[in-house]
């Protein structure tokens, strides 16, 4: 299995297992820089609140150096860039800034005492390996039922999802603290392309059952290449406890 390590091919450069299309073009390798005071401001400007994805943006457009063959605007490139390949970049940031090591404590889950954690960069392993598509078709496991005018009942079942972006992440996440069922409405608006060749609407987003939703937010956001936690074992009380891997606390 590749470990976050293996992405970087120079001290400050990764590349990216997908990337972003851009005019034809694919390109997914990026010269990053550690954070500086520029970024600290960007990333806590008011127009951003608590926006996780406008945060990443800020962040990353104040540590990406460069983008190799690549001299459009860096945002286009940003927001275009899939959610899990933002979150490989914001590690990056991190540990170019910080090292490989991420250090902390978290209360457990059982016992409620503090733990102290590590977490080694170096040896995060990866959820997917090698280059992913940008689209993929699905086959819902219920099916979208559609009632025509003559009352007769038509499931649609097979269709388009493209990955999730940063775009579709600022756009959507105001959404996911006040309800969460509305976040994920808005964001499979977003990124299911068709359904058998019909325009995915939000009608259809409201429709689906819970399964058939479910499904495709998983399929959404299938090529996340960072993991969101780690796991620990309590030495308190021996419960398996999860620990964040990606928290803006990281560079506070």
């Amino acid at each position: 299995m590749a470990t976050f390590k293996d992405l970087f091919i120079e001290d400050d450069k990764i590349k990216l297992p997908i990337g972003v299309e851009i005019d034809g073009t694919t390109y997914d390798t990026v010269t990053i820089s550690e954070i500086t005071g520029y970024a600290e401001e960007a990333m806590g400007s008011k127009a951003i609140g608590n926006n996780w994805g406008k945060m990443i943006t800020a962040l990353l457009k104040a540590t990406i150096v460069s983008v190799e063959g690549y001299t459009g605007d860096l945002l286009r490139f940003i927001k275009g860039l899939s959610i899990g390949e933002r979150d490989i970049l914001f590690l990056a940031v991190r540990y170019v800034t910080y090292g490989n090591v991420i250090e902390g404590e978290s209360k457990c889950r059982n016992c409620g005492k503090e733990v102290n954690y590590t977490i080694d960069l170096d040896e995060l392993e990866l959820q997917h390996e090698g280059a992913r598509s940008v689209t993929r078709t699905f086959e819902l496991p219920s099916g979208l039922k559609i009632r025509k005018p003559d009352g007769t009942v038509k499931v649609l079942r097979k269709g388009t999802i493209r990955n999730a972006t940063g775009d579709d992440q600022e756009h959507t996440y105001s959404l996911l603290e006040k309800n969460p069922a509305l976040w994920k409405t808005a964001m499979l608006q977003r990124i299911v392309v068709d359904i058998e060749g019909e325009e995915f609407t939000t009608i259809h987003s409201k429709s689906l059952s819970k399964k058939d939703r479910d499904y495709l937010m998983v399929l959404g956001n299938e090529y996340e290449q960072a993991p969101d936690s780690d796991t620990l074992v309590c030495p308190h009380c021996g419960e398996v406890t999860e620990v964040p891997v990606l928290n803006p606390g990281f560079f506070r």
